[in-house]
């Protein structure tokens, strides 16, 4: 996966690839700019026959690998935000046994702190998680849960 930003005149290439493996495919990009303009990409990429997520910073020099794989199973549906002062948050879903289950994790400037599963029953089916971050820096995850066999939505506020 490569990423570029257009000049006014041409598109220019930011860094080589950032995938973590040469060769695999990669989905679900997702894109957020912090507040100089720099990209922050969170993705899926194959890691052995399963979904894994990842997250890189370009640093106006290269890009910079937030940590490595996040979660421990399958992941999908990946939701990105940055936080007040430009460092990710990440949703995203693990499967196990059909039930998805919804996780969160914040970047510290060093490593992920991760929270989950946030189903508000672990043995209820949760998919499509999204982020967003207010104007007071407050961070909202919004998600669908299956309650009674209806999917219903939630939100919480997370804090790390």
């Amino acid at each position: 996966m490569f990423v570029k930003r257009w000049t006014g005149t041409r598109w220019e290439a930011l860094g080589a690839s950032l995938n973590r493996r040469p060769r695999t495919y990669v989905a679900s990009t997702q894109l957020a700019l912090d507040a100089q303009e720099r990209p922050v990409v969170a993705w899926l990429e194959d890691a052995g026959g399963e979904d894994a997520l990842y997250v890189s910073r370009w640093t106006g020099q290269g890009w910079q690998a937030l940590g490595g794989r996040l979660g421990t199973r399958a992941a999908s549906a990946p939701a990105l935000a940055l936080d007040r002062v430009g460092r990710p948050l990440v949703a995203w879903v693990e499967e196990g046994g059909g039930v998805g289950q919804v996780f969160a994790a914040h970047w510290t400037g060093r490593d992920w702190q991760v929270r989950g599963p946030l189903n508000r029953d672990p043995r209820r089916d949760a998919r499509s998680p999204s982020l967003a971050v207010n104007a007071v820096g407050a961070a909202v995850l919004a998600w669908r849960e299956a309650v009674g066999g209806v999917y219903r939505v939630q939100l919480e506020r997370l804090k790390f």
